[in-house]
């Protein structure tokens, strides 16, 4: 009986901690860093293109941020081109200079063989384990008939 205790705690203690685990394992596979880039917008000229040092982790604007030193203006991401590590910009203010900080997340792992494997069967581990151990408790109380 203290068996089955023991892996339902566990199944519910894997549960609780997949999300923890998840963010945790992109923590570690991805470094942030921030740039800074100061332009002039021409008149009715509302976006930019702005040129990134790194690739942008999986090559999408989820994971890029804009901030502008104009308080009255909100900069989005709008789209990313891989081959070019450009990122364009948009919803600026016309006719204005800018000083705007991109913070975006990019590769940690590329210079470490077989780490990237390895950290990504993390959380497929533990979603295995929260199928598996309850088939176990099932077998532990058949068992026990």
């Amino acid at each position: 009986m203290l068996k089955i205790v023991v892996i339902f705690i566990a199944v519910i203690i894997l549960a609780i901690a997949l999300p923890a685990v998840t963010l945790g394992v992109f923590d570690f596979r991805t470094d942030v860093i921030e740039e800074t880039f100061v332009f002039d917008t021409a008149a009715a000229e509302t976006n930019q293109t702005v040129q990134l040092a790194e690739d942008l982790w999986d090559a999408s604007v989820a994971y890029a941020t804009v901030v502008s030193n104009d308080t009255t203006e909100v900069p989005t991401t709008d789209s990313y081109t891989k081959a070019t590590q450009a990122l364009i910009i948009t919803d600026l203010i016309a006719s204005t200079g800018h000083i705007l900080v991109v913070t975006y997340n990019t590769e940690g792992l590329s210079g470490l063989t077989g780490a990237e494997e390895g950290v990504t069967a993390l959380p497929l581990a533990i979603i295995v384990s929260i199928i598996i151990l309850p088939l176990i408790l099932v077998y532990a109380l058949l068992r026990g008939r």
